[in-house]
This record gives C-alpha cells, structure tokens and sequence, in this order.
C-alpha cells in the first residue's frame, strides 16, 4: 500500500437554516482534531473496458495518487459481456443483464475465480437504469437511479444472500450519470455538464454531504467516467477518446490537472475497482450506545377517532403502547409491545390524516426505530431502522401533505431531519439542517399552528433556549429567548398564534415567556410561584383558551396549575392532581407529559417507580353560565382519572 498526505480539503460549511432547500449544498462536520487527510492506493487501480463487440479488457494503472501516465498493459479477459459491466470492491465484477440478471464474478491476480462462473445474485433488475446509471461504491453497496428519477441503494449480504434496499431521493432523474467515489460518496452529472458531490453514510442513514456543485459545466463531453475510489476520477473525452485523470480535494478544490493517462475508443464503457484508493481519517459518523431509561416520560397522542394512545420504554428496553379502548373511560387501556431491538428515553407518535398511527423509539444502540399501526389492526410491526446514531431521541411534525417529518439532534449538536416516502411509510435518510447550531442533545419540541406552519423551540448547548417557524416550506430565522440558562426539556403550546414556552430554572422555579404580537419574546422569564419543580413541566391548552401546566413536585406527586383567564400572565395555586374516584394521589417517577384533545379537554399522564401508568383528563364546563364562569375565570378546572389498567406482559 502506499500513501501520500495532502492538506485537508473539507471544511465544514455552516448554511443558515432559512437558506436550506432541497438542493442545497449540506455538508456534515469534520472533527477539529483531524488536522490532515490522507488518500491511500493499492498498487494498482484494475479498469475494465467493455467494448461494443463484448469483449471485456482490462488494464491496471498504477499511479492513481498522482494521474501519472503508467499501466501495465491491456489485455482481454472475456467475451460475451451483453449487458453492463460494473466493477466493485475486493476484485468483484457485475453483468447486469438486460434480462435483469445479475451476475457475480471475481477477478483475482492470477484471473478469474471459479474458471469466470457467474453467481446469479438477483433477476428482477427490469428497469433502465440499472443498465445505464448504476454504481457500486468502496464498501460493495449498489447506487441506482431509475427510470422513476428514484435513487436506490441495494446491499447485497454475500453469508445469507439476502438484499437490503432503501430509497434515497425521488428528484434523481436531472442526473444523466452516476459514479461512486468512496464510501458512499456519489459523483452525478447533469444534462448541462454540472458534476455533483454526495455522500451517503448507508449505517447511520445519513447524508453527509448533499447536491454539492464541485464541477461548473463542461463534464457533458465524457463519455464514461469512473472512479477508483478516494475521489480519483476517470473520465473518457467522447470526442478524442482521451482519458483524463482527476482528483478531487474538496471545498472545491481540484489537484492540479486534469492529466490525461490513456486514451481509448469514446465508446468503449470504463469502470473502475471502487476500493483501489480511499481517504484516511475521513470523518464518518460513528455507533454510540445508550443506556436504558426508563423513566423517560411517556408520549402521548389522540387519534382520529378520538381514542388516546400512549408510548413509553419500560425497565426491560420494551417499546409499550397503550391503546384507550373506547372514549368513554381514559383508565382503560390495551397495552401492546412494538417489536423490535431494546429501546430507550423517550418516544414520539403522530398521527397521520389516514387515521394510521406512526411511532418511534431511541435504541439503545443509537439508532431511531419506527413502527406505523393501521386503524383497526390487532398488532403493530416490528420497528424498522431509521438509523441516526443518536444519543438523543427524536420528534415528529406532520407535513402539510399529511406525511410525517422527524428531527433530532447529534452529539456534535446538529440538528438532523427526514421525511417519510411519498409512496409509503418508511423514512427518508437524514440530512444536515442548515449546519450544526450548537444545540444540545434533546428531543425538539414542536407545536404545530396548522397543516401549513409549525414551530420548533430547542435548547442550545449553553442551556438558552430559542426557536423557530416553519411556514409553507420555508424556515424564519432562529429566535433566541434571553440569556437565561436551562439544563432541562421545554414545555410548548400554542394558544392562538402565541407560542408559550415553560421551563425549570435552576431552583426548581417553573417560569414561562409568551411570544408577543410582533413575534419576539420578552427575553425575561416570569415564575409561577408556589412550587419547587424537580424535572420538565407539561403544557396544553383547553378549547377555552386557558393554558394548563403540570409539574413533577419535589414531594413526588404531579401538579397543576392553569390561566387565571385566557391570556393572562397569571395562574392559579398548584394543585396535586388526584384519582377522581378515590380521592388518593400517586407519586410519578417521570415527568408528566399532555395533550389537548378534539374535545377542547387536556389530558396529562405519567408514570410511577413500578412502571403503572396514570391518566388525568381536565373538566371544563363547555355550556350555559358554566362556561361563561370558566371563561372569566371563576371556575377551576377539574380532573377525571387516576392509575389507568395495567399490561399483562
């Protein structure tokens, strides 16, 4: 092996969130520590030519560090090569067929194993494109982009000879040519000769770098281009036949060339061995294990016909859901477990305007499973990977077309989102959001105004929290709420267009700002007095328009408080909330979480130390003098509810 160093070329690039759209550059961030890059070749980069005649040759050069001119000669190796040839990793060599065959050979110094015997590994490759834009990257992973502008990845397990696939993008169709450079890194080429970077983490599901433009026309001359790995280009000019060797640096940079090594026919194919080349200390996102938490607080959401549903991870890593069973009685639940692998912290759930419910835990392997239950069904799904390699857990919106979107944060502090498919509900990969902003490792809350808009508010790394709006597709900028510091989760809601957002403050002191009419906080926290508060508050907002907060006491039992009148700046007394049947309170173990419901009640939930889930919906007077006295502010509300029924697993 040899290798030569070179500065570092990739840079992170901070793109402000509001300028972030779907073909914008976005660029995952390096580790300050990595002072320096370096490409390391095999002896030689194998090139295979496959001709019109179906003759197959190849060659080997053995200067792809450098684009000097030195091979060691030509020769044929096979005939009959009727469909697509594509070099990969570890001396292999594909034919896809256009039968849509695929066939595995390999090719050894000494020539081909097993006398070039194919090994038929999948049939159903139909379509064009797996013909014409199809590439296999350093690690043996396939790239295709279909005949749909649908860009696949297909991983193909030599021990079980099973296939993994996923879809990447729907937009892939403006690429006339695909190329892999690395490890999952992807040269494409537009009709107008623009070449594009992007790399593709196939483990953690993300993209690190996306739609970067590192070639301004001119590439539309090439015939065939390949890479050797390591971002080395090979590239045929299809009016000389000359081919030209490129290397690319990155943050735009080229080494010096292009050089030209060879030259062959324009209509000869090139493909290159993938893995001849590949970057050292190239920052890649690494596995982290979390441990299990299981008095992270619950999720909780009403579905379409009015029932709730309740998430939560229990003391063995199981992902619980908890089903009401009719309207008519919170406290009867029917609780099911979501296969998958041991999950951790707490969960999210939306609903979607089909009526079906999708939810998705953290693993204690860092990766984000998700599970989607159809109206009416009986069992849920194993939990499929949505990969992230997170410590922290994610959050869900639902997108003005009704599909769901997801965010979450890394351990660098970067924020992360992905959408679910168009044609289904599995997600998308992750992309970097606008740059990392220093946010600490927590689930986002979202309050959603509509179909249309919604709000994000996060806490930075240094404890401030901000936020930000997301109206019709397009992101405002961030909005910061002072400089007082935090160490815990927010509590949002919306009332009307007014985003409030709770926190606990470092003495326990529940406080809260409201947004003003202008859209800008007042940079000042007001307490609610009366209460030392030991973790997150909850909050929602009744159909009346009073707003309601619960809080984990330092006695153990959960409190509310709620609006003196809709809109003021002051509240009641705490109080402990208590079973409305026996009159009896329960400590909670986690901290509370809510939900306004279609109804205009609220619903508060929790917890105890032995896993037993407790529900408390409010009991606002909604007709006649009653509820003109809720309304100003003489009545207070009450609460139904208490320990809900238990799982029998």
């Amino acid at each position: 092996m040899r290798s030569l160093s070179r500065p570092i070329g990739r840079k992170l690039l901070a793109v402000p969130l509001l300028a972030v759209t779907s073909a914008a550059i976005l660029t995952a961030p390096a580790p300050a520590a990595v002072a320096q890059e370096t490409i390391q070749c095999q002896d030689n980069v194998a090139v295979f030519y496959q001709k019109p005649n179906t003759a197959l040759d190849i060659d080997r050069h053995e200067e792809p560090e450098t684009g000097a001119r030195s091979w060691t000669g030509r020769k044929g190796i096979g005939w009959a090569w009727n469909g697509r040839a594509v070099a990969g990793p570890d001396g292999l060599v594909y034919e896809i067929t256009p039968e849509g065959k695929v066939n595995q050979f390999r090719r050894t110094s000494n020539g081909w194993e097993n006398g070039g015997t194919a090994k038929l590994i999948k049939s159903d490759w139909n379509d064009p494109g797996y013909r014409s834009r199809v590439t296999v990257d350093s690690t043996g992973d396939f790239y295709v982009i279909l005949s749909d502008n649908r860009l696949r990845w297909y991983r193909y397990d030599e021990n079980t000879e099973e296939w993994s696939e996923r879809t990447l993008s729907f937009n892939w169709g403006r690429f006339n040519m695909i190329t892999a450079g690395g490890n999952g890194v992807l040269y494409t080429r537009t009709g107008n000769g623009d070449l594009y970077r992007h790399q593709y983490h196939a483990e953690s599901q993300r993209w690190l770098e996306r739609d970067n433009k590192v070639g301004h026309g001119g590439w539309q001359k090439f015939s065939s281009i390949t890479s050797a790995g390591g971002d080395v280009l090979y590239a045929v000019d299809g009016n000389s036949g000359d081919m030209l060797w490129y290397r690319y640096l990155g943050n735009g940079e080229w080494a010096e060339g292009p050089k030209t090594v060879g030259s062959i026919p324009a209509d000869w194919h090139m493909t290159a061995a993938p893995d001849s080349c590949e970057i050292l200390n190239e920052s890649l996102p690494e596995p982290v294990t979390v441990p299990l938490r299981d008095t992270a607080p619950n999720a909780i959401v009403e579905g379409t016909d009015g029932r709730l549903h309740h998430f939560y991870v229990d003391s063995y890593g199981r992902f619980v859901h908890g089903e009401q069973r009719n309207t008519d009685d919170i406290t009867i639940i029917d609780f099911h477990l979501i296969p998958g692998e041991p999950s951790t912290n707490h969960p999210t759930a939306a609903v979607r305007e089909d009526g079906t419910v999708t939810a998705a835990a953290l693993g204690q392997d860092g990766v984000t499973r998700g599970s989607t239950f159809a109206d009416g069904a009986n069992n849920w799904p194993a939990a499929t990977s949505m990969g992230g390699w997170t410590s922290s857990p994610t959050s869900f919106v639902r997108r003005h077309d009704g599909r769901l979107r997801a965010f979450v944060v890394d351990q660098q502090g970067c924020l992360w989102e992905t959408d679910q498919h168009a044609d289904g509900m599995k997600f998308m990969p992750w992309w970097l959001h606008g740059g990392c902003g220093g946010f600490a490792q927590a689930a986002p809350m979202i309050e959603q105004a509509d179909s249309d808009a919604y709000r994000l508010t996060m806490r930075k790394s240094d404890g401030r929290y901000q936020t930000i709006t997301n109206e019709n597709g397009h992101w405002v900028s961030w909005r910061l709420l002072g400089d007082q510091r935090f160490d815990g989760r927010a509590a949002t809601v919306l009332n009307g267009d007014r985003l409030h957002v709770f926190a606990k403050d470092s003495e326990g002191k529940v406080v809260f700002q409201i947004e003003g009419a202008d859209g800008d906080f007042p940079g000042t926290w007001t307490e609610i007095p009366g209460l030392t508060a030991t973790g997150a508050p909850a909050a929602s907002v009744t159909g009346n328009g009073l707003v309601q907060v619960a809080a984990r006491a330092a006695d153990g039992y959960v409190y509310v408080t709620e609006q003196t009148n809709p809109g003021s700046n002051t509240y009641r007394d705490w109080q402990r909330l208590r079973d409305s049947r026996t009159g009896a309170s329960y400590p909670s173990a986690t901290d509370p979480v809510s939900t306004d419901r279609a109804s205009g009640n609220v619903v508060f939930t929790y917890r105890d130390s032995d896993g037993a889930v407790y529900a408390f919906e409010s009991i606002t007077p909604q007709s006649g003098v009653s509820a003109r006295s809720a309304a100003n502010g003489s009545d207070r509300t009450g609460y139904s509810g208490g320990p809900v029924s238990k799982p029998d697993f």
